[in-house]
């Protein structure tokens, strides 16, 4: 017996059902400084910055500071299309300088 669309269950990836969507702005930065200086990781962000800015953000499992270079900013980014999940994703700190 086929099930009809009310009683079909969606999953999120850990198992889950899904809820409510959710909607955050996104940076994508390139780390200035530390052992991976250079490589590039994804933030959520809920402060005013643009390409070119930069902007202070936790690293790895300490949450060290460090600075970084906003290369793409995404805005309202839905929770079942960022780059990576809502649960873990870190926040940018603070902005350093104001893009001339």
């Amino acid at each position: 017996m086929l099930a009809s669309l009310g009683d079909i269950m969606i999953h999120s990836m850990a198992g889950g059902r899904l809820g409510k969507l959710q909607s955050a702005d996104f940076v994508k930065v390139r780390f200035l400084e530390g052992p991976n200086s250079g490589d590039v990781a994804f933030y959520m962000c809920d402060i005013s910055v643009g390409v070119g800015d930069i902007v202070v953000v936790p690293y790895g499992a300490s949450s060290e500071t460090i600075r970084a270079e906003v290369l793409r900013m995404d805005k309202n980014v839905l929770s079942d299309r960022s780059p990576i999940p809502f649960a873990r994703a870190k926040k940018v700190l603070s902005k350093i300088n104001n893009k001339e």
